[in-house]
């Protein structure tokens, strides 16, 4: 499963990416990315393409996802 999208909030976007069980979330114009684990990628996907489709907020999405283990990152 691939999925990809970029939302456009405040002064920049969100770019999401996920392929399988690993998405990549990369904000501009800072250039930061990030890149998680996901362990229930459908859940977590349907839940991003819910709050993109509806205006939401992709920035409080990945806060409440990190908060809640649906996205878990990965560090070096």
């Amino acid at each position: 499963m691939k999925t990809q999208f970029t939302a456009f909030e405040g002064n920049g976007s969100v770019s999401f990416e996920m392929d399988q069980s690993t998405a990549s979330i990369r904000y501009t114009p800072e250039g930061a990315t990030y890149t998680y684990n996901v362990p229930n990628a459908e859940a977590t996907v349907s839940e991003f393409n819910r709050v993109e489709g509806e205006g939401g907020s992709i920035g409080s999405l990945v806060s409440q996802c990190r908060k809640n283990q649906s996205l878990v990152e990965i560090t070096a």
